[in-house]
């Protein structure tokens, strides 16, 4: 997360005629560990699908929507066509061009990221040779992660320990009393 951006560059929000179809999930604090914690309940055949991003205290979740869990907090994510590098709320979009918006965000990109993905500033409509570094955006407040190498959920090490799933029982009836 570059919180140096959302200081630098303030950014009004509005409604999209629109929404963009959901493909990924993102959040930070306590939301990451709300949905860690609900992906550990699921089975394995409800987290196939479904890849990560996990960064110190925030999270990306890529996956069909009916496969992300809601947590209070999280956002919901779907890339704009006008500029298919960014992940935003599905149904907010700023209120300035959003060419312009990512211009703006890619142009701050921390150098150690850029070195990692040479190709970040180098985006262009014919250059089908760019792999744009892939950025969620978090409206409010601003917040922006890098969703670069998303590794699958059920890779060793991704979620930790999983916990044992409870069985839950019917409750016990009182025993009928004998007659007598």
């Amino acid at each position: 997360m570059w919180d140096c951006i959302a200081r630098e560059f303030p950014v009004t929000w509005k409604t999209r005629q629109e929404p963009l179809t959901t493909t990924a999930l993102a959040g930070y604090g306590v939301t990451k560990s709300i949905v860690m914690e609900r992906l550990r309940r699921r089975s394995a055949q409800e987290l196939e699908d479904l890849k990560i991003v996990l960064e110190a205290d925030c999270f990306v979740l890529f996956g069909e929507k009916s496969k992300l869990p809601w947590a209070s907090g999280g956002v919901y994510l779907g890339c704009d066509p006008d500029a298919p590098g960014l992940l935003m709320p599905v149904t907010l979009e700023p209120s300035l061009p959003i060419h312009i918006f990512e211009k703006v965000l890619r142009s701050r990109l921390p150098e150690e990221l850029i070195a990692r993905h040479p190709t970040s500033r180098t985006v262009g409509k014919g250059d089908k040779n760019t792999s744009p570094v892939l950025i969620a955006v978090l409206p409010q407040p601003l917040n922006v992660i890098a969703a670069v190498d998303p590794r699958p959920v059920l890779e060793p090490g991704v979620l930790g320990k999983l916990p044992v799933r409870r069985l839950v029982t019917p409750a016990l009836g009182a025993a009928p009393i004998p007659a007598g």
